[in-house]
């Protein structure tokens, strides 16, 4: 897939990953109460490089409009409960910029709440518990069946 030259010619010459196109984005929230970012789950960094997909992980103060816009899934942790209203904000703003984009979130607190963020957000689906299994499985088929 190319590049999506719909994005600002400043948002594209800001993005230092030069609008490749990724099938899987890992995005950690910023703490809300803080508004720096919070501990990174260490469990998500094996699952993430256990998936063999042309991936990128980052911390949201490094997202751009151009990166959202050509991506093609989002992968939010909602671990810690803190950084659940910035990650559903977070998944408005993909949601606005990318329409078709499907967004995953998983963590301790997307877990508990998982029937009221898919009802009340932009999140399509929510990993329940351990995703070790369950997350690449989704991923290979919304990447693979569409």
């Amino acid at each position: 897939m190319r590049c999506n030259r719909k994005a600002s010619s400043a948002v594209a010459a800001g993005c230092r990953w030069k609008c490749k196109m990724y099938e899987l984005i890992y995005i950690h929230p910023r703490c809300v109460q803080t508004g720096r970012d919070a501990i990174v789950p260490m469990g998500i960094l094996a699952m993430l490089s256990s998936i063999k997909r042309k991936k990128l992980g980052m911390f949201e103060a490094e997202l751009t409009d151009g990166i959202i816009a050509d991506a093609r899934i989002f992968l939010l942790d909602i671990h810690w409960h803190f950084t659940l209203h910035t990650g559903i904000k977070l998944a408005a703003r993909i949601r606005r910029l990318n329409p078709d984009a499907k967004i995953i979130a998983g963590g301790y607190t997307a877990s508990v709440f998982a029937k009221q963020i898919v009802r009340g957000s932009e999140i399509d689906y929510v990993v329940r518990g351990d995703a070790e299994e369950g997350l690449p499985r989704l991923i290979s088929v919304l990447l693979d069946n569409g």
